[in-house]
């Protein structure tokens, strides 16, 4: 994950002179969520200076960047997203209103969230194999979902698809919280989802990981 903002602006060397909100285009509740918070307390604390987060979902985090870079550019707006924000969602959508790399400025990468694929406590499958052969024998009957459009989670599990001549259906929904939920809800067969944002259900037992997706 890395912040960003928009436009190209001077800023005096006691930003911030006012408060700052720290966009973050997915739900509340995952663990990219928490960690935004997180850094919203630290800059708090350096700063002397009051930081708020603002959760804004849709477009696969464009709907969010927008909001970035059509507000002035004096540093009180960051951007604070997954790195396909930036570079790889422009590969994956024709007809994005923005090109996140010439209207937003990197700041500094702030973490690395990895993934693991989960399913339901009470299903059968206890390792990622077990689940692949239950794809095999209910070829396009398996609902995966992913946190967003066109994210590290998508693609990965697109190429993990691919590379295993797996048949099933990835639907996307606006973050971790969501997808966790439907999971929990018997909507979907799995997620494919950010390790922290789902630890508390594994730890609870209402679900179980089978595999980091590699």
């Amino acid at each position: 994950a890395l912040i960003s903002l928009g436009g190209v602006a001077a800023l005096a060397q006691d930003w911030p002179a006012k408060p700052v909100r720290i966009i973050f285009p997915y739900a509340v509740g995952g663990s990219g969520d928490a960690v935004a918070r997180n850094l919203a307390k630290r800059i708090e604390i350096a700063t002397n200076q009051t930081v708020t987060v603002e959760n804004i979902t849709g477009g696969g985090t464009i709907v969010a960047a927008q909001s970035v870079v059509n507000s002035a550019p004096d540093g009180t707006k960051l951007f604070f997203t997954g790195t396909e924000s930036m570079s790889v969602i422009k590969h994956t959508n024709g007809r994005l209103p923005i090109d996140p790399e010439k209207v937003l400025t990197p700041i500094t990468f702030v973490n690395t969230l990895p993934h693991w694929l989960v399913v339901r406590a009470d299903r059968g499958e206890k390792t990622l194999p077990e689940f692949i052969e239950f794809i095999r024998k209910n070829p396009g009957k398996v609902n995966v979902s992913v946190n967003s459009i066109g994210g590290a989670a998508h693609l990965s599990l697109a190429s993990w698809a691919k590379n295993n001549n797996l048949n099933f259906t990835i639907v996307p929904y606006r973050g971790s919280a969501p997808a966790m939920i439907v999971l929990l809800g018997g909507v979907t067969t799995a997620p494919v989802d950010v390790v922290g944002s789902s630890l508390p259900f594994v730890k609870h037992h209402k679900a179980k990981a089978l595999s980091l997706l590699q």
